[in-house]
């Protein structure tokens, strides 16, 4: 009887091995330098609504007041505030148009304030 004896890996087998171990490794370091990129986008879309928010709210408190722009300070960074749309006159609406905008981004809200 012969006993065939397995000595080692074929050349195909190792080929092979190091190509999965590539694969996961590029796979895990992509994952790593990805999740900080999508953290500090998410920071910043947070960081424009409560902005974009906060002047809607403003408004609503003082719908007389004529403040066109505002820089709120959110996790340090310097948000740019836009409010368009006017002031309402007396027993009456205005529709208005926030703009929070920090570097390339932008978000958008449309409101109506009243001053009853």
């Amino acid at each position: 009887m012969r006993q065939l004896l397995a000595t080692g890996f074929t050349l195909i087998e190792a080929l092979i091995s190091v190509m999965i171990v590539t694969f996961v490794v590029l796979f895990v370091l992509n994952t790593v330098t990805l999740f900080p990129v999508l953290v500090r986008k998410d920071i910043i879309n947070f960081c424009l609504r409560q902005a974009a928010n906060s002047a809607v709210e403003y408004k609503r408190a003082n719908p007389t007041d004529t403040l066109a722009t505002m820089t709120i300070n959110c996790k340090g960074m310097d948000i740019e505030v836009n409010i368009s749309g006017g002031t309402p006159p007396p027993n009456d609406c205005v529709d208005i148009t926030v703009t929070a905008t920090y570097r390339s981004y932008s978000y958008e809200v449309q409101d109506k304030i009243c001053n009853f």
